[in-house]
């Protein structure tokens, strides 16, 4: 699911939650970490498909070609492994390859075919394609996985190095290879599967100098995409040069709430800033904050111990003792939450309540402190966590964390 169409969504179900009207929405999306994460800002239920049965295979399969002999049906279970993906692109495999062909009595497994290697869910099947193909369409088809899942079709031409012809033959040739879609000028790997595994038979050099045109194309637009540009220049070992562009993707992605895809950026932003960049520290603090918000916590514990141990000021500290208790009270240790929360307001010079009552109390005054500075925007607490909150708002966070 992309960042835009996501955040499109939330906003149209934000807006639709005062109105008495009904729309259903569908959103269908491949099973993995990244898209868990995106699909808990939508609000709605949520349902995990589980594999296809047996019998599912053999009805998608025969609505594909009608009926098959027991053998195939036998044969394209053992090769999807539960997906429907999978499934069509087996049984398109099957017929290219020989291996099944169509006679005046209906569908015959060829002789001596039964024994030969069975390849294993969606990226076998597109090496197996891609091994049909001829050099050309192998070079397009590597230019358009660096481009992308979904690609233009001429940017795919211009990065592999081929004349519109060419380009065509080879746009052509994937097509039939069930390995791509074709939507106008524009095209679309038909699983991210296909993608990685045209991905994965590239060398380093190789990949990097696809990354490096794409890069080049990128920076010679009028208004490259920053995080685009940043991801290729980093994979083009240009890493020192992606650091502004990491920056100002992650101000994008921080305003559409991806967190997931802050994550990357911030990842390759604290990678390519130099060891003495000032702007280093936010970056660490933030990486660590961010993965707290993702429930990636171990991940988040050695981050946020850097920026305790980078923190130059009291309010610094304090900050990174704040986003320790966060992190602690989420593991489930309220104790240790209470001593980080207790140290930050030590370090801000703030007392340190004792008791149920005592906590609560200084809960409601430094929130009401904190509503208090509503007219000046520089004292809002950060969106970016207490690392870039107002001191009043950070001790109202601190005292947030004592209380709970």
């Amino acid at each position: 699911i992309d960042a835009t169409t996501l955040a499109a969504l939330a906003a149209w179900q934000r807006q639709r939650e005062s109105r008495a009207s009904h729309t259903l929405v569908v959103l269908v999306a491949e099973d993995s970490e990244a898209s868990r994460a995106a699909l808990a800002r939508l609000q709605g239920p949520q349902y995990t498909l589980p594999p296809l049965e047996p019998d599912d295979v053999r009805r998608l399969a025969e609505s594909m070609a009608g009926p098959l002999p027991a053998e195939v049906h036998e044969r394209l279970v053992r090769m999807a492994g539960g997906s429907p993906a999978a499934a069509r692109a087996s049984l398109h495999a099957l017929v290219e390859s020989g291996a099944l062909t169509h006679t005046d009595a209906g569908w015959r497994l060829a002789e001596g075919s039964g024994g030969a290697p069975v390849p294993k869910g969606v990226h076998a099947l597109a090496e197996q394609a891609m091994a049909r193909l001829l050099p050309e369409a192998v070079v397009w088809l590597s230019a358009a996985a660096v481009l992308g899942q979904r690609f233009d079709l001429q940017a795919a031409a211009e990065v592999a190095g081929l004349s519109a012809a060419a380009a065509q033959d080879a746009a052509d040739a994937a097509v039939r290879s069930h390995l791509v879609w074709r939507e106008g000028a524009r095209a679309a790997f038909v699983h991210a599967a296909v993608r990685r595994a045209v991905l994965d038979t590239l060398t380093p050099a190789q990949s990097a100098r696809l990354n490096d045109k794409v890069a080049n194309r990128l920076l010679a637009s009028p208004s490259p995409a920053p995080d685009r540009l940043a991801r290729h220049l980093a994979a083009a070992g240009r890493i020192e040069e992606s650091a502004p562009f990491a920056l100002s993707g992650a101000d994008l992605a921080r305003g559409r709430g991806a967190g997931p895809e802050l994550v990357e950026l911030l990842e390759l932003a604290e990678r390519a800033l130099a060891p003495d960049d000032p702007q280093r520290p936010d970056v660490v603090a933030e990486l660590g904050a961010t993965l707290v918000s993702v429930g990636r916590y171990d991940e988040a514990e050695g981050w946020l111990r850097q920026s305790a141990e980078q923190a130059a000021t009291p309010r610094e500290r304090a900050a990174a003792q704040a986003l320790q208790a966060e992190l602690a009270f989420r593991r489930g240790d309220p104790a240790a939450s209470l001593r980080f929360a207790e140290s930050g307001l030590a370090l801000l010079g703030r007392p340190v309540p004792h008791g149920r009552l005592s906590r609560a109390r200084a809960l409601l005054g430094a929130t009401a402190r904190q509503v208090a500075h509503l007219a000046s925007p520089s004292l809002f607490v950060g969106v970016r966590g207490p690392e870039h909150a107002s001191p009043e708002g950070l001790a109202a966070e601190l005292y947030r964390l004592v209380s709970q």
